[in-house]
């Protein structure tokens, strides 16, 4: 993961750009408002996708949407554990 990408993930967070539509335990439906303010759909279905011209796997959207969800293609980590922010994100880009 680019480090361009993350700082983008973390200022659509901190500016309300992210928009959950929906989430259960294996699938999800996120809006992320990018740059331009336009609005692009990422969603999670054992692998997550973009719909942005960027195509890339780990898109500043897919991140910002891994940050709000605990959705995992792999074993999950305890909501009660002492990871922070920054220890998921890691783990996120190494996956």
């Amino acid at each position: 993961m680019s480090e361009g990408s993350e700082v983008k993930a973390r200022t659509y967070l901190t500016d309300g750009k992210v928009k959950v539509l929906s989430c259960n335990a294996k699938t999800a439906v996120i809006e992320v408002s990018g740059s331009d303010s336009t609005p692009y759909v990422v969603q999670f279905n054992g692998v997550w996708a973009c719909d942005c011209p960027a195509r890339k796997p780990l898109c500043a959207h897919v991140i910002a949407a891994q940050l709000v969800t605990v959705l995992r293609a792999e074993p999950t980590v305890s909501l009660t554990s002492d990871l922070s922010l920054d220890d998921l994100v890691s783990m996120s880009a190494d996956r």
